[in-house]
C-alpha cells in the first residue's frame, strides 16, 4: 500500500514536467538571484521620489510615505507597498516617479546578477530548472509577473530561444504571428502531407511588463538597449488595474489566462 501511494507521488511530480505544463513565475525567483522584493522596493521609494517629486503631489507623498514608516521614521518590517498604494492611488505624476525609480533600482540590480552570469561566477538556479522540461515546438508556456529578464537569460544561456510576441532584432515591434513564425526551421514531408518544423521554444507572457518594453512613435517596442524612453511596467498600487488593460499588457494577460 505505500509503495502504491509513493509511486502514485511519483507519477506526479514527473506529471509537472510534460510539454503541457504552464509555468508561473513571481517574485521569488528574481529575490533569490538578489534582485529586490517589495519591502526592498519601499525603502527605495522612501529615499528617492522626494528628489524628484513636484509640489503640487507633495501631500499625497506625505500620506503614502507615513502609512509605510513607523514611529522610528524607518520602513516597518511589515509593510506592505501595494497595499499603501491601493489605499493612496497616487496621481499619474507621481505614479511616473514611482516607476521611474523603480526601473531604474530593479535594472541596476539586475545588471550586477547577469555580470555575474556572464563572467561565469554564478549559474541561474532556473537554468537548471527549465533542463527538466520536455519543451515542445508550440512552446512551454511561462507566465512571468517579474519586470526583470532574469528568465529570458537563464533560458537562453540552455540555448532554449524565447518568444515574446515581438518580432524583430535591436528594435523589435509587437507581432505575435511574425514572431511565431520566426521560430520556422523548415518543411517536412509526410507523404502528400507538409507541415511546418518549429524551433522548441518557451513562450513567455509579462502581464506586468518587462524592462524591455517601451514605448517609442506611438506603439510598444521590445529593446534591450537602455533607452531613454518610457519603459512599460505596471507599478503596484489601483492603476495595475487600469493599466492591465493598455497594449501590450492586455494582450499578454490574454495569453497568460488561455493558457491557464
Amino acid at each position: 500500500m505505500k509503495e502504491n501511494i509513493k509511486d502514485s507521488l511519483y507519477r506526479e511530480i514527473q506529471s509537472f514536467f510534460n510539454s503541457n505544463t504552464v509555468l508561473v513565475v513571481g517574485s521569488g525567483l528574481s529575490c533569490a538571484e538578489g534582485l529586490p522584493g517589495m519591502w526592498d522596493l519601499a525603502v527605495e521609494l522612501i529615499k528617492k521620489v522626494p528628489e524628484e517629486l513636484q509640489e503640487e503631489s507633495e501631500s499625497q507623498w506625505h500620506n503614502i510615505k507615513n502609512d509605510l514608516l513607523d514611529k522610528n521614521g524607518l520602513v516597518k518590517n511589515n509593510a506592505n507597498l501595494e497595499a499603501t498604494l491601493l489605499k493612496y492611488p497616487p496621481s499619474d505624476e507621481l505614479e511616473l516617479v514611482i516607476r521611474k525609480i523603480t526601473t531604474n533600482f530593479i535594472k541596476d540590480k539586475e545588471q550586477h546578477a547577469i555580470r555575474k552570469i556572464i563572467s561565469g561566477e554564478n549559474k541561474l538556479r532556473f537554468s537548471k530548472f527549465i533542463r527538466n522540461f520536455r519543451i515542445p515546438e508550440t512552446g512551454l508556456v511561462i507566465i512571468c509577473t517579474n519586470y526583470d529578464r532574469l528568465i529570458e537569460v537563464a533560458c537562453e544561456v540552455e540555448r532554449i530561444p524565447i518568444d515574446n510576441l515581438f518580432y524583430g532584432k535591436n528594435i523589435s515591434v509587437l507581432d505575435e504571428k511574425k514572431s511565431r513564425m520566426s521560430f520556422c526551421e523548415g518543411i517536412k514531408r509526410n507523404g502528400r502531407a507538409m507541415r511546418r518544423v518549429f524551433s522548441k521554444k518557451i513562450l513567455i507572457y509579462k502581464p506586468h511588463g518587462c524592462l524591455n518594453w517601451y514605448w517609442f512613435n506611438g506603439e510598444p517596442i521590445n529593446s534591450s538597449f537602455d533607452l531613454s524612453l518610457e519603459r512599460l511596467i505596471i507599478t503596484p498600487g489601483a492603476n495595475k488595474y487600469r493599466n492591465g488593460y493598455d497594449t501590450p499588457f492586455d494582450i499578454h494577460r490574454g495569453k497568460a489566462n488561455t493558457a491557464m
